[in-house]
């Protein structure tokens, strides 16, 4: 008999380490699930990432094209900027001037300065909107010269 309950307690021994195994085979198949979705989802966001770092690329190496086959140089590009802005600046101060200079001789006088206070704001509104009409048409008339110009310097520099 006691053959047999030393083979009958083997058994149980036998039995438990089989199910300790099972257990353990069982908790390694969970985590092998778990770190197979885990690499799914890091994979999944690698690709995004990938995607988004080469969209990104993309738009730079098309902005460096476009910067490369510009035909205008820097120089072109701000003298088209401060010829219109200076032409404007100087037709501006020469209307003004020549404001001064035109209302000085039509009220020379002391005098008349009640007469001349009544009709300030009205002078103030008319020389503001004919300053701005005529600051406006120079600085067009400059913008448009200096974009012709510029052309014709890309055109001698294309020709060469």
């Amino acid at each position: 008999m006691s053959v047999v309950r030393e083979v009958s307690g083997r058994n149980r021994a036998i039995c438990r380490t089989i199910r300790r195994m099972s257990d353990a085979s069982n908790e390694l198949k969970s985590v092998d699930e778990t770190i197979a979705k885990t690499d799914s989802k890091l994979s999944e966001t690698a690709d995004q990432a990938v995607e988004q770092i080469n969209k990104v690329n993309d738009k730079i190496v098309e902005l460096k094209t476009a910067r490369e086959t510009d035909p205008e140089t820097a120089t072109d590009k701000l003298f088209k900027t401060a010829a219109p802005a200076l032409a404007g600046m100087i037709a501006g101060k020469i209307f003004s001037v020549v404001w001064n200079t035109v209302t000085k001789k039509i009220h020379p006088s002391v005098d008349d300065d009640e007469k001349d206070a009544k009709q300030g704001v009205l002078m103030t509104v008319l020389f503001a909107a004919a300053s701005a009409a005529f600051t406006s048409i120079i600085t067009q008339g400059a913008t448009k010269g200096s974009n012709l110009f510029v052309r014709h310097l890309e055109k001698k520099r294309a020709a060469k």
